[in-house]
């Protein structure tokens, strides 16, 4: 009996000592809910973001196309400048498709109809040969439409030699092997370009350049009116300033997001022209921006959400210069055979004007954490972070 008492008195004794211990454990328990909650609300909320921000996209390419289309070619041509031999910009964007293609084959790509809404594109092509702007192609054109490794089996088997470029190789064939042989080779009839058709596009090159990249909405259309537009200036300096125009639009909406797309844009073309100094006055604009607006944007429109963002410890921060970013920095760099101080120098005074309600890093810090990331010094980035993270919190709790 005396025994079951005491097994009776231990049990309850347990009892209560794990009723005490989850009572103890429940604040915890409920204080880690509750920042998981909170986490799984900021994660579904970027979630909902990122398919906003993606739907918003689509939306605007199909809003694009659905403009294309609804505008006919008749209204099109109301307000394009045709070039001085008269032809108008889908007319010099056929007359350089035309170049090589076979002049009986059916197929024409999809956007024709999709980017440009026109479907007669054979049409155009007869038109622009009975004005003469093309012509039945000749040997030679297409010897040019033949891959480079073809044409080299071809002149291994008349032993000709196959070094040089496309060009050398296409004279050797012509000198070293009868026309009749290489007829049967290429029976096919291509299109090919009188000398004002070469002309026309040559001196229209920005035709062929826009249909075959995307800078915010410019078309073939859009672009012949700005080069058309005073004051004039080369159409890559026209896109350029078109491009900057959407960037300011961009920031001032608070688009942190479509303004370093845009900027990145911005640097390609100027890459493609050797202006490695615009390149690097852009991206020190993009350094500032990565480090600074997605935090701006987060105090404007998620402030109740910004405690979740991961500033520090560096390695797990979601506030970073974008890995392309430096490397691109220093490529140009070198181009420019910049010192260390020379970069810094370039980018303070590109970023020493730009004003944010708040700045998570001062600008001396930017560029300081630009050459830490090259360096990898994992020790000064985490002070840096450290600082940031605590400047945040007393931010916001200053201003709650």
């Amino acid at each position: 009996m005396d025994i079951e008492w005491i097994l009776l008195i231990t049990s309850i004794v347990v009892l209560i000592f794990v009723i005490i211990l989850k009572k103890s454990e429940k604040p915890k328990d409920v204080e880690k809910a509750k920042e998981q909650n909170a986490k799984s609300n900021l994660r579904e909320d970027l979630e909902k973001r990122i398919k906003a921000n993606a739907q918003n996209e689509l939306s605007k390419i199909n809003q694009h196309i659905l403009d294309l289309k609804t505008i006919t070619l008749e209204e099109r041509l109301k307000t394009a400048i045709p070039c001085k031999e008269g032809l108008y910009p889908h007319e010099i964007l056929a007359l350089n498709c035309a170049y090589g293609s076979p002049i009986y084959q059916d197929y024409v790509p999809d956007w024709w109809v999709s980017r440009y809404g026109i479907r007669n594109v054979r049409e155009i092509f007869a038109s622009l040969m009975e004005r003469g702007f093309l012509k039945v192609g000749d040997i030679e054109g297409s010897l040019e439409g033949e891959n480079i490794n073809i044409l080299k089996a071809v002149m291994q088997k008349y032993n000709l030699k196959t070094f040089g470029k496309k060009s050398d190789l296409i004279k050797r064939l012509i000198d070293g092997v009868p026309e009749d042989k290489l007829r049967k080779m290429y029976p096919q009839q291509i299109y090919g370009l009188t000398n004002i058709g070469r002309k026309v596009v040559e001196e229209n090159e920005y035709i062929m350049f826009i249909n075959a990249r995307i800078f915010e909405d410019l078309d073939i259309w859009s672009l012949n009116i700005l080069i058309n537009t005073l004051p004039y200036d080369s159409y890559q300096n026209k896109i350029r300033q078109y491009l900057d125009g959407c960037g300011k639009k961009y920031l001032l909406n608070g688009d942190v997001k479509s303004y370093t797309k845009n900027r990145g844009s911005a640097v390609w073309l100027c890459s493609l022209n050797k202006k490695y100094d615009s390149c690097l006055e852009i991206l020190s604009e993009i350094i500032f921006y990565d480090l600074n607006g997605h935090i701006n944007y987060m105090l404007k429109s998620h402030k109740d959400q910004i405690k979740y963002v991961k500033i520090y410890p560096y390695e797990e921060s979601l506030v970073k210069i974008q890995g392309g970013i430096i490397r691109n920095i220093f490529e140009y760099r070198e181009k420019l055979k910049l010192s260390d101080l020379e970069l810094e120098c370039l980018i303070m005074r590109r970023i020493e004007k730009i004003e944010t309600p708040f700045d998570l890093f001062t600008k001396e810090e930017c560029i300081q954490i630009l050459f830490w990331e090259r360096d990898r010094n994992f020790s000064e980035l985490n002070k840096v972070y450290y600082n940031a993270d605590k400047k945040l919190n007393e931010y916001l709790r200053s201003n709650s």
